[in-house]
């Protein structure tokens, strides 16, 4: 199976990730394919650059070209086809779409996870990831640029409509946990 998370900065997505990789999953990041390119051609991690550096790689290239390049790190650790496997961070449609189109065969299973605004970005502060924001405004800019209505721009908004899941992940790490837990359940009861 195929887990595909999508989601707005701070949501959770990593937490879930984290947690799925302790049970098992084998979990990619398309962000930090992302950030790797960026890193090979000298650009800097802040967050607005690597936005605009995902439009021009999908512009260029596809919009599924980040999946395209997970998919190659996959055959390349010669992950056994049936082991279960999370991609984290996907924020273009035509990721999806991708996704879909090399499961071979495996279930996918969007999952978006969210969380009110404010709330994110206090998340946010507390990480204090290299390329974060630092102040709300800037964080609700960034928001709107997440949510382009072009082609090959970000648009997380329509991923969570595309998802076959939502998880509102607005309490503690143990409760994220277990809407985690009873949505790998109903995943088991629907085999």
């Amino acid at each position: 199976m195929i887990i595909g998370l999508s989601g707005p900065n701070a949501s959770g997505k990593g937490e879930v990730a984290k947690y799925l990789q302790s049970k098992g999953y084998q979990v990619y990041s398309l962000s930090d394919v992302l950030r790797e390119e960026a890193k090979k051609i000298g650009l800097d991690q802040s967050r607005k650059t690597l936005i605009n550096f995902g439009y021009q790689l999908r512009k260029k290239y596809g919009e599924g070209i980040l999946v395209k390049k997970v998919d190659q790190q996959i055959h390349q650790q010669g992950i056994h086809p049936e082991g279960n496997i999370v991609v984290d961070s996907i924020r273009n449609p035509g990721e999806i779409k991708e996704l879909r189109k090399i499961a071979n065969k495996k279930k996918v299973i969007i999952l978006g996870i969210d969380a009110p605004e404010r709330l994110r970005y206090e998340r946010l502060l507390k990480r204090g990831r290299l390329g974060d924001l630092k102040n709300f405004p800037e964080f609700v800019q960034a928001e709107k640029r997440e949510n382009s209505e072009k082609k090959y721009a970000q648009q997380i908004s329509k991923c969570i409509q595309l998802a076959d899941k939502i998880i509102i992940n607005k309490g503690s790490l143990k409760q994220l946990q277990q809407k985690i837990d009873d949505f790998l359940k109903e995943i088991e009861n629907e085999k």
